[in-house]
């Protein structure tokens, strides 16, 4: 896991994040995750982006549904299960 940056100049935003930040909802991933990938240390900055920067904006948008579908398929897959050991109670 990439370490928390603790100094130095506040990360610049790039296109190229919106992308990233949606591959970590594709793992379930929320923003402490989508922080980390993109080199953040607060998420104060990431929501300032959310409200700068409208592809950014889109693409938090895009994540939070991405990354509920991914819970939603895995109950889905426990409920049938499809995963050995699975208690839905666990993702609660």
């Amino acid at each position: 896991m990439k370490e928390i940056q603790k100094r130095g100049p506040k990360p610049k935003y790039r296109p190229e994040m919106c992308q990233q930040i949606i591959e970590v909802a594709e793992n379930g991933g929320h923003i402490p995750q989508m922080c980390l990938v993109i080199g953040l240390n607060s998420k104060t900055t990431f929501h300032e982006w959310v409200k700068t920067y409208p592809d950014f904006a889109d693409a938090y948008s895009q994540s939070k549904l991405v990354s509920q579908a991914f819970y939603e398929n895995m109950a889905l897959r426990g409920a049938a299960g499809l995963i050995p050991g699975f208690n839905v109670t666990s993702l609660a």
